[in-house]
């Protein structure tokens, strides 16, 4: 009896303070224009486009790589682009999508040359303001500590100083009906170069629970195929080893077809604009023309 008042006199006040802190802060928390929240609209469409269909599952790398309009025309089928970022994780990427597919359904899975579980302060925040999130989120009880601790830490923060984005890139309102981010990189973002150091792993768990996504498709007759992300003359030099050793990895693990090679997006440093798999138009037109020829070789 005496250990929970001791319990109750610490946690209590702590507690209150949370609760009083998200109220106050909640204004300033709440930015309905935020990147993250592009899942909202990105769902929404996935669960209410008619069939045929082509969805897009993947990281950045696919919210600025493809040009939805240009491939439901030559391919005549509807098509979403759920790509948004890395940050959000493996699970949520395969699970979010997994929960809307159909029978006839084409997904293209495209991830980042390393497979994620994701940044925890951003699945955080995703999960207060996307009321579907926390369903495709790792939900164990550890996440959810980690999720409330992370509540915690930006609430605090918030209380004193509000971060506003500078850079309009990275915003809900960019994305077109489609799910592509449309905003007019080419004359507000130049290349950074500098090619992350990828590290050779051994993907075992990512590939099983893509494998478990396949699956999940193939029993609703849907077709999985990987591809590629572009990546930059630099970023494919530095870092072809890893790249060859994914590619590798994937290709002996996965069980689903490939629509291309790691080779097939490389372009000049020119065709990127903040970092090396995000394209700016230029590049975005030149991969688009690639995949649609490849999705019409492979989908009959």
């Amino acid at each position: 009896m005496k250990l929970f008042r001791y319990l109750l006199i610490f946690f209590l006040p702590i507690v209150i303070f949370v609760l009083v802190a998200e109220y106050l802060a909640r204004p300033i928390l709440k930015d309905d224009n935020a990147y993250y929240m592009a899942t909202i609209d990105k769902e929404q469409r996935l669960a209410t486009l008619p069939s045929p269909r082509i969805i897009f599952v993947g990281p950045s790398s696919l919210a600025f790589g493809i040009d939805s309009r240009v491939i439901e025309k030559q391919l005549n089928r509807n098509v979403v682009n759920m790509g948004l970022t890395v940050e959000l994780g493996l699970s949520f990427m395969l699970n979010e999508a997994a929960a809307s597919i159909r029978s006839g359904d084409i997904i293209i899975f495209s991830p980042e040359y390393y497979l994620s579980g994701g940044n925890k302060k951003v699945q955080s925040f995703l999960a207060d303001y996307n009321p579907n999130a926390i369903n495709y989120l790792p939900n164990s009880i550890s996440d959810r500590a980690l999720y409330a601790i992370c509540k915690c830490q930006r609430i605090a923060s918030n209380l004193f100083y509000h971060y506003a984005t500078k850079n309009q890139i990275y915003l809900r309102h960019v994305f077109n009906e489609y799910g592509d981010n449309v905003l007019n990189y080419d004359s507000t973002s130049t290349y950074v170069d500098g090619a992350p150091i990828l590290r050779s792993v051994n993907y075992a768990k990512e590939t099983n629970e893509i494998n478990d996504f396949v699956q999940k498709c193939h029993a609703r007759n849907a077709r999985v195929y990987v591809s590629y992300p572009p990546c930059s003359y630099t970023y494919y030099k530095t870092n072809k080893a890893a790249i060859v050793a994914f590619d590798s990895i994937l290709r002996k693990n996965v069980q689903c077809k490939f629509l291309d090679s790691i080779d097939t997006y490389v372009f000049p440093n020119s065709y990127f604009f903040d970092y090396s798999e995000h394209l700016n138009y230029t590049g975005r037109t030149a991969k688009t023309e690639k995949m649609v020829t490849l999705l019409k070789a492979n989908i009959k």
